[in-house]
């Protein structure tokens, strides 16, 4: 065997985080460094197809037990030395391989960020694919995280609806306003002042407005997943003889394989449950030998189908930033009322608390970011309530 090392040409690569150059959306990031592979005490080189090097986005959806599911969202991978095409696998020793991998700025990444039931981050990792071995498999790797935060110009929105002028409300036994406003046009990032100008106009002339407050709440829509299992069967040979003893002190001992990992198009997959499978025993005896047969249950019965496992729907919402009007509001010649609610968005947090996010749509998950805006008159101090897109 050889142990596989992962170091960059910068920094320090035994933190928590592997270094890199630039800004996730706004410049290239690069990622380099180097990859080493050094014989083990045996002096034995490993029989390997490939060594390759990757830097992924990969999102995940946590559980009481753990990752649930995951998706590689975004891969960018280097192959560092390969086989001959003539034969399955060669020798793979002592060797050092440099590497470079450049995230574009077009990147469809997201920014790392970790909430209490799914995960989002980015991943360098090493990998070594060889010839199977018993408790081993058949791939070696080494890798770290990437601490990356998107910095986007422009924010990638979905449709909404468009209000060129005025709204009427609708709210019972108040009075009727006319309103108007506008989000951000653009991307909105931590410690950035937001501004939201707000326009009333009354219908009735002696109504005047008191104040106005925005609220902005974090919405995580948690996708239903779905996962399978596969039960895996008892492989026995038809018949076991046993040495010869008394049947009423003998003591039968049945041990069942655990399912390893099924093969898939990903490094991150699901494992089948270990299943144990009842067994038949068949007992023959004559005077002065004692036979005993263990036959599969297994070996007539189909394979059992496929368990799915359900992950349910999740929708999480917390208030993440507001501001209250301070002051009257503007009142121009036609009795309409303006104000700008100003606010400065939250500062990012440690890696030790949970992220603030992004606006995002994945498989798994959905994040937005909502302005709920309270108009207040004086006169019933009636309140109006609006929704924004952000």
């Amino acid at each position: 065997m050889v142990k596989l090392t992962l170091h960059s040409h910068r920094g320090n690569s035994n933190s928590r985080f592997f270094p890199h150059t630039g800004y996730l959306a706004l410049t290239p990031v690069k990622v380099e460094g180097v990859v080493r592979t050094k014989l083990d005490d045996d002096a034995k080189p490993l029989q390997a197809s490939s060594l390759s090097v990757s830097v992924r986005c990969i999102e995940s959806r946590l559980g009481r037990l753990g990752v649930t599911n995951s998706n590689v969202l975004v891969e960018y991978t280097q192959k560092l030395w390969s086989k001959p095409p003539n034969v399955d696998f060669a020798p793979l020793g002592d060797s050092e391989h440099t590497f470079k991998i450049i995230i574009p700025a077009h990147t469809p990444g997201y920014s790392c960020a970790t909430f209490k039931d799914y995960r989002v981050y980015w991943r360098v990792e090493a990998f070594i694919d060889h010839s199977p071995a018993f408790g081993i498999g058949s791939r070696q790797t080494k890798g770290y995280e990437i601490s990356l935060i998107r910095h986007d110009t422009t924010v990638p929105r979905r449709s909404v609806p468009v209000f060129p002028g005025f709204i009427k409300s609708s709210k019972p036994r108040a009075p009727v306003i006319r309103y108007h406003y506008a989000t951000p046009s653009t991307a909105v990032g931590p410690l950035d002042i937001v501004s939201i100008p707000v326009t009333v106009q009354p219908v009735d002339p002696s109504v005047s407005i008191r104040g106005a407050s925005v609220i902005i709440e974090r919405r995580i829509d948690l996708h239903e997943t779905s996962d399978y299992t596969y039960p895996s069967p008892i492989h026995s040979s038809p018949t076991s003889p046993l040495s010869s003893r008394d049947v009423n002190d003998s003591t039968l001992t049945l041990q069942s394989t655990q399912s390893s990992c099924a093969p898939g198009p990903s490094a991150y997959r699901s494992c089948a449950t270990p299943h144990i499978d009842s067994s038949v025993l068949t007992l023959s005896s004559t005077a002065s030998n004692s036979t005993f047969t263990i036959s599969s249950a297994s070996e007539n019965r189909p394979l059992l189908p496929p368990t799915v496992l359900t992950v349910p729907a999740k929708t999480v919402s917390l208030n993440v930033a507001g501001a209250e009007s301070s002051g009257p509001f503007d009142r121009n010649s036609q009795g309409v009322y303006s104000k700008t609610l100003t606010f400065q968005w939250p500062a990012p947090k440690s890696h030790s608390h949970w992220a603030m996010g992004q606006t995002m749509e994945t498989d798994l998950i959905t994040v937005r970011f909502f302005a709920h805006i309270k108009v207040c008159d004086d006169r019933a101090k009636h309140v109006y309530a609006a929704d924004l897109f952000q």
